[in-house]
């Protein structure tokens, strides 16, 4: 959710619950992802099979896929994103490694160039 919100993890809770503009992006992702999340389990026809054992959280393979489908960052080493999305998080300078996160979400620093 909080990548939805385009909010850093090491942001404070206390800044993200304090900033309005902040705020409304983190309320605004969590009933998102809570909306998508039901729209998943009760679409019809299901677009997840049932378990496939006696583990009640263990899919077969292609309900595996199926689920990750719907995960956009947990354990992902690359993530897609449209260039709007990108342009936002370019924006608040979330891609820039030795930022600083500011109070109010936005990343402020430079980037480190080295040429080899």
């Amino acid at each position: 959710m909080l990548f939805e919100a385009l909010i850093h993890p090491a942001m404070s809770t206390f800044d993200i619950c304090r900033d309005e503009t902040v705020w409304a992006r983190f309320k605004a992702a969590v009933f998102s992802y809570q909306k998508e999340r039901i729209q998943l389990a009760t679409a019809t026809p299901s677009k997840l099979p049932y378990v496939s054992g006696p583990l009640p959280f263990r899919f077969d393979k292609d309900g595996h896929h199926r689920f990750l489908a719907h995960v956009s960052t947990y354990r992902r080493t690359h993530v897609k994103v449209t260039q709007e999305r990108l342009s936002k998080i370019q924006a608040l300078g979330l891609l820039i490694p030795s930022a600083i996160i500011q109070s109010n979400g936005v990343a402020t620093g430079m980037f480190n160039i080295f040429i080899l």
